[in-house]
């Protein structure tokens, strides 16, 4: 057969592959669970708020950060959602995050989807959306769109709910964190802790009381253990302190509300002579004034 022909029906064999790759690829989400959408949109019951067809939140994989810039599209969803959330101060809105098995979850959250949602709560938060009007939960979906290094159509869905009541009582939180801080354990050579289930409702709470109580604030006190040079570990206290405040302000904090001490292994809290009490002093405390 001529050298020719044969490269032309090469070709044409590699497209026909390419092509029915990404086929699968545009229609995998279709045919997911009856929770996950393979279509970002937001609805009231029957009630269709706002929706876009042709675009989603995409992320890398085992990102907790959603790939900028969002498209117009996503945008619109997410204005048109603000939008209702305003006209009516009895609905709320759950953003859910979407993860498959197979990723790592390197955030601060329990698990990657509550951490990509939080990202997306972020974006209602800058639209002047109450905390109390948003939710999050992160669940497993390993039927998502996965391209390269990033997953399509899905990793988030948003749903209208009605608000929960929470009946914060502020004198009660007052009396519950003053005195009392939030101590948040670091390993010797990571600066990113992970929150278990107790602090991130802790921390959701001082947030909720700091916007909401006027001229209050907080210290965010670094602390170390006594290895190695002490100007070193005055520095990674305050690194550890900084990172704390980096993810208050994420979730909602005014940045200058915040003071961030960096005291070093100047305060133990447990001896240095074990591997146990140095674990106790790596810390970050999170005070009430």
């Amino acid at each position: 057969m001529d050298k020719r022909i044969l490269f032309l029906l090469l070709i044409l064999a590699i497209w026909c592959f390419c092509a029915c790759f990404f086929y699968q690829c545009g229609h995998a989400g279709a045919t997911g669970t009856a929770s996950h959408e393979s279509t970002l949109l937001a609805q009231d019951g029957d009630n269709l708020i706002a929706e876009a067809e042709t675009a989603h939140f995409n992320f890398r994989t085992s990102g907790e950060q959603y790939i900028t810039p969002v498209s117009s599209e996503v945008n619109g969803v997410v204005d048109k959602t603000a939008s209702y959330l305003k006209a009516n101060p009895s609905k709320a809105v759950q953003i859910t995050g979407w993860y498959t098995e197979k990723e790592t979850n390197s955030s601060t959250m329990q698990n990657l989807g509550l951490a990509r949602a939080s990202h997306v709560k972020r974006l209602f938060s800058n639209k002047g959306i109450a905390d109390a009007q948003l939710t999050m939960d992160g669940q497993i979906e390993n039927d998502m769109v996965v391209l390269g290094d990033t997953l399509l159509r899905g990793p988030i869905t948003l749903s209208i709910i009605n608000k929960q009541n929470n009946g914060i009582d502020y004198a009660s939180l007052k009396q519950k964190f003053q005195g009392n801080p939030i101590v948040v354990q670091f390993d010797t050579s990571n600066d990113h802790p992970s929150l278990d289930q107790t602090q991130r409702k802790d921390i959701g709470d001082l947030i909720y009381y700091i916007k909401n109580v006027p001229n209050s604030s907080i210290d965010i006190s670094g602390h170390s253990d006594n290895r190695g040079n002490r100007n070193t570990n005055i520095n990674k206290s305050k690194v550890r302190a900084e990172f704390i405040k980096d993810y208050l302000v994420d979730n909602g904090l005014v940045a200058a509300r915040a003071n961030v001490i960096a005291v070093g292994p100047d305060k133990p809290i447990a001896t240095n002579n074990t591997s146990a009490g140095r674990a106790q002093n790596r810390r970050v405390e999170i005070t009430l004034n």
